[in-house]
Parts: C-alpha cells; structure tokens; sequence
C-alpha cells in the first residue's frame, strides 16, 4: 500500500518487511521508519490532522504516528489482523479500520474508544469514507 499526504509532500508506504516508510516526495529520501512487529498492509494520511499519519497490520494493531519525528503517538489493539485503514475527512480524532475477524471499527484517536460494525462474512480487507465523512464503506 501507499499513499501521498494531502499536500504531496510525503509518501507512506506499507511493506512486509514490518515497516511503514515516509518518504520525501521530491527526494525520495527515506525520512521516517516506522516500526510494527509484523507485516504492515496498509497506511493513511489524515486530511484534517496534517501531522499524522495511520500504519496497520498483521501485528494486530492500527498505529498513529507523529510524521515530523516518527514518534508512534498511539496503538490501537485488535484480536486479529488488520488490513485497512482510513481517517474520517470530517473528523480528526475519528479512524477506521478493517480487520480479519470480518469487523470494521471506528476509532476515537483521543480516548482509544471504538464501536464495532458486524455483517461482512469474510475478512474486511478495504475500507473508504465518502468525501463528506458521512458514509463509511466497506468491502471483504
């Protein structure tokens, strides 16, 4: 997986290697190393909080990572692997992500809380806001 920030100045990038990277995206210049403890799936950028960026993974967390220092701000524990995630485009403190247990969870980044959506019959393997953060939509 990869993505760019919203003012196309960083690259994220997942890898099997248990990282996610943030790139310089002029130099291609690796700024940042971000470390899970397994396979990271999948990275997002926030469009509303300009200074983190989201990781998950087979390590069955999502991450919150402070982009100017790599620091991780925040961990968010699964009972399974996690291969999406997403940022709401409405609210800052609001992350989705989609995991193999077939459960979507969104997220508030500032109390760690979480509500829990059921229905999909296999893994949830993409996840995606509509432009005005109403409407969260999931495939498996």
């Amino acid at each position: 997986c990869v993505a760019y920030s919203f003012d196309s100045s960083m690259i994220a990038t997942a890898s099997t290697d248990n990282t996610a990277r943030l790139w310089n995206a002029d130099t291609y210049a690796c700024l940042h190393t971000l470390q899970h403890n397994n396979s990271v799936w999948a990275v997002a950028f926030s469009k509303l909080n300009r200074s983190v960026v989201a990781s998950c993974g087979r390590d069955r967390t999502g991450k919150i990572w402070n982009i100017s220092n790599g620091e991780c701000l925040k961990t968010l524990g699964h009972n399974s692997a996690v291969y999406t995630v997403a940022w709401s485009p409405s609210n800052e403190t609001q992350l989705a992500t989609g995991a193999s247990d077939n459960k979507v969870r969104i997220w508030n980044t500032d109390t760690s809380e979480c509500r829990e959506l059921v229905g999909h019959e296999r893994r949830v393997t993409s996840i995606a806001y509509s432009p005005d953060g109403i409407t969260l939509v999931s495939a498996s």
